[in-house]
């Protein structure tokens, strides 16, 4: 059974390789007709390339990690191959298919209700009495602000910006 598995995993990776069916079956001393099933029930053809590099490099790590006399250019390997296969994971979960499964997203400076009605609250009450007028036009898509130095505006937008997030749950 181990020894099946082994065959077919090698089958699969002369397949990937771009040999034939009909080649790897000379080669290997397998029925063609089993290649064939084998290729279509295993779907070896819409594998992403991605798993078959990933699939590849796994094979020749069992291989290395099992010698018993390694050399100095194994080790190289074993270590080049492993940054391969992190690096092919990019740190995240795969699922059977090689597919990367979707991060889930973290919620960061989350606000409660009851924080964002102190923070309005305090945002208003420290509005000067041209950032109230600027506020009470803010559903104007374009506002035209004559605009001195010292008036607050940087502070002023930033703030409404803030307000709008929250009030929309801007992402």
């Amino acid at each position: 059974m181990i020894q099946d598995a082994f065959v077919r995993l090698r089958a699969k990776q002369l397949y990937w390789q771009g040999y034939p069916p009909a080649e790897i079956s000379r080669l290997m001393g397998i029925s063609q007709n089993t290649i064939y099933s084998w290729k279509k029930r295993d779907e070896w053809d819409e594998t992403p390339p991605v798993a078959r590099v990933t699939q590849s490099i796994d094979a020749r790590l069992v291989q290395l990690t099992g010698k018993p006399d390694k050399t100095g250019g194994d080790f190289k390997e074993i270590d080049l191959l492993t940054r391969q296969l992190k690096k092919l994971s990019d740190g995240q979960p795969t699922d059977a298919n090689g597919t990367k499964k979707p991060r889930k997203r973290k919620l960061k400076n989350h606000f409660t209700e009851e924080q964002i009605i102190a923070l309005r609250e305090k945002i208003m009450g420290s509005l000067a009495w041209h950032q109230r007028g600027w506020y009470e036009q803010r559903h104007h898509r374009n506002r035209m602000i004559l605009k001195s130095r010292q008036i607050g505006a940087t502070w002023y937008f930033a703030r409404e910006a803030l307000l709008d997030a929250l009030r929309d749950d801007v992402k």
